[in-house]
């Protein structure tokens, strides 16, 4: 850091400086901290006139060092389907991976849906939202109405994309998961 009295608009900043600054900010996941705040923040604090582009790269380091890499997550996976065929049996759980044992799709269905669903409308309907950022794939869910004509889920899932094949495993688990009726 510069000296007393030294101008500071010529210090040359790093992301690993000010993400270690504003790392705290990062600790409540209920404050949303964006780029924007932080060069306002530094800028007041500091004097320090940041880029936008390397504000996002302060709070993606900062992420990462609270969060660690969100690739590793998928590594997660299985323990978490674990976790979830332990917490919840008689749900189908499903995962199917690709050669080099990488992540393809994901399907649940816990026990209280399946359950449920002899107590709703034997209409189902199936979307998919596209997910953003660094990932690519779809977020599927099946949902219908139940008694009160409120929306009951059913299932929910993760395809790499909205094709033939992953529509397929989706249906088909989702079958496997209920039944005829």
């Amino acid at each position: 850091m510069p000296g007393e009295g030294q101008d500071l608009s010529k210090v040359h900043v790093t992301s690993m400086l000010i993400g270690g600054m504003v790392k705290q900010k990062f600790k409540n996941h209920k404050i949303k901290y964006n780029a924007t705040e932080i060069k306002n923040d530094i800028k007041k604090d500091f004097g320090v006139d940041l880029t936008y582009t390397l504000c996002w790269r302060v709070k993606e380091r900062a992420l990462e060092e609270l969060k660690g890499k969100s690739s590793a997550s998928y590594g997660k996976l299985p323990s978490y389907l674990y976790v979830l065929n332990t917490t919840y049996p008689e749900s189908h759980v499903r995962m199917k991976k690709i050669d080099g044992n990488e992540f393809l799709y994901v399907f649940i269905a816990l026990n209280a849906f399946i359950k449920g669903f002899d107590h709703c409308r034997p209409v189902v309907v199936v979307d998919a939202s596209h997910l953003r950022g660094m990932y690519i794939g779809a977020f599927v869910t099946a949902c219908t109405m139940d008694g009160a004509g409120h929306i009951f889920p059913l299932a929910y899932g993760v395809i790499d994309s909205e094709n033939d094949a992953s529509w397929m495993w989706f249906f088909q688990n989702l079958k496997k998961a209920y039944g005829e009726r």
